[in-house]
């Protein structure tokens, strides 16, 4: 694909509206963005982010960012895409806030559409207290129906409480009843409207394994992840399990070529597969099977074929799960397909290998490094101003730290990527996302867009990681902490311990 170049072209010609043209390519979309009470949306900008591989994987965070300031009543943009049918990411950002604290609501399912060549849309932005967005003109009801979908998959906030206050007393039965109920009845809305939806059939059918997919999170976040945690207790995980199956259940008409293209389904797909596979090769023990003759890759490669087998292996990949078979068996068969790349970037950014080293800066604008601790254990919290996960977690890692205070061989350090250092440090100063305890360091105006969040395929924040004495990345992924659930908690201060 063409690199995506933006050029601010003011033509007087329209009244109040500034055309930003991207460079031309084979596909393209064309934004109105209007902007509505601006006096209440002030500062406003509109990140879009292209996914450059299409519908099929967020590959290395394979992205193209478009930053668009919204400076009139009506400002426009053509957005190229690589392919016909592709993902984009669309982020509003007011006084440099994003995420669920934005004064947009557009903060539903990731903020992920689906765009189709030759789309164009009016897109009205209200302040969320008055009006959601509006998506007007021909092909606006694909948008609609896309944000609705969005919003409707969103578990509400006495449904979340109500199951994690199960799964914190691990009454997982409880639990589940409570997102069954919800889930059942969730996917029946959802059947019912792509069924009376008159939109392209493709994009239909990829809806449906993406929303399924968004469903199956709500069980992820609020039971599944504590699997990883749950390695001795088998009866737990088969419950675990049986309810992933009952997810995967309600597919319909199942079709492997598009439930390949959906980004969501593959990593539901995956975790139950790992699951059954764990259970069946160490039925007292859910542990990684390093097992040369026989590992996960095996068994991924005897159940599917094509694209979703190759997407199996990509993600499993990126998990680090049997990389025994991966790096053995699964490169003849990745090396010749649309994942190559990623794949082979992977394999060498693993677990173990050296942290990516680059400029972070304090307060004064001081240069630090990564490799400024080595010989010791440095936890990494990676978090942005707006994203309410992040705040929880620093929370934790704020009592964690109060823990763990006679360690003096472990350093906590909190990472903004906020994109304005203002931002930044008048978060440090409210300490709702970090505490005076942590070294606290941003890592500059190219915020998410730095090449730290390609390097490591970071998808979202908080990014918790583990690098240890030497130097390394030992744990990617970190286990979060948190003191509602005991294995949670004792989970990390164990992968701390590891490492000292």
């Amino acid at each position: 694909m063409k690199h995506i170049n933006i050029f601010l072209l003011i033509l007087g010609l329209f009244s109040g509206s500034n055309h930003i043209v991207a460079q031309d390519s084979e596909f393209s979309v064309v934004y109105d963005f209007h902007v509505h009470y601006p006096e209440q949306l002030k500062e406003g900008k509109v990140q879009i982010l292209v996914y450059k591989e299409g519908v099929y994987t967020f590959a290395g965070k394979n992205m193209e960012y478009i930053d668009l300031d919204l400076a009139d009543s009506v400002t426009r943009v053509r957005v190229s895409i690589p392919e016909r049918i592709n993902y984009l990411h669309l982020e509003p950002i007011f006084m440099g806030v994003q995420g669920s604290e934005s004064l947009i609501d557009l903060n539903v399912g990731n903020n992920l559409f689906i765009a189709e060549d030759k789309d164009t849309i009016a897109i009205h932005l209200y302040p969320k207290k008055i009006s959601p967005v509006v998506f007007k003109g021909t092909h606006a009801k694909k948008y609609n129906l896309q944000y609705e979908l969005a919003k409707q998959v969103r578990i509400s906030d006495s449904l979340y409480i109500q199951a994690r206050d199960f799964t914190g007393k691990r009454q997982y039965p409880e639990a589940f009843q409570v997102l069954n109920n919800w889930a059942e009845s969730t996917i029946s809305i959802v059947s019912d409207r792509l069924d009376k939806a008159d939109i392209n059939p493709e994009i239909k059918k990829i809806l449906w394994y993406d929303n399924v997919s968004q469903v199956y999170r709500a069980h992820a976040q609020l039971v599944v992840g504590n699997e990883d945690l749950l390695q001795y207790d088998v009866v737990q995980q088969k419950v675990v399990l049986a309810e992933l199956q009952n997810v995967v259940k309600f597919s319909r008409d199942f079709d492997s070529a598009i439930a390949a293209r959906s980004l969501r389904w593959g990593d539901m797909l995956l975790r139950k597969e790992w699951s059954q596979f764990a259970l069946e090769k160490h039925p007292h023990r859910i542990e990684i099977v390093k097992d040369n003759d026989y590992g996960f890759t095996n068994y991924l490669a005897e159940r599917y074929t094509g694209e979703l087998r190759d997407k199996l292996f990509y993600l499993a990949l990126t998990r680090q799960w049997d990389i025994y078979g991966l790096k053995t068996i699964a490169p003849s068969i990745l090396y010749a397909n649309k994942y190559a790349t990623a794949f082979k970037n992977l394999l060498g950014r693993m677990e173990g290998s050296p942290m990516f080293d680059t400029e972070l800066f304090d307060r004064e604008g001081n240069v630090h490094r990564f490799s400024d601790f080595k010989g010791k254990v440095v936890v990494v919290d990676m978090w942005y101003t707006g994203c309410m996960p992040c705040k929880v977690l620093g929370k934790e890692l704020k009592a964690m730290h109060s823990e763990l205070a006679h360690m003096d061989d472990v350093v906590f350090l909190s990472l903004s990527v906020d994109r304005q250092k203002d931002l930044w440090l008048r978060s440090l100063e409210e300490g709702e996302y970090t505490h005076d305890q942590a070294v606290n360091l941003w890592i500059g105006e190219l915020a998410m867009k730095h090449p730290i969040a390609e390097y490591y395929s970071i998808l979202g924040y908080p990014q918790l990681m583990i690098v240890d004495k030497e130097g390394n990345l030992a744990v990617r992924n970190a286990i979060r902490p948190y003191r509602i659930s005991p294995d949670h908690w004792n989970g990390f201060i164990g992968m701390v311990e590891k490492y000292r």
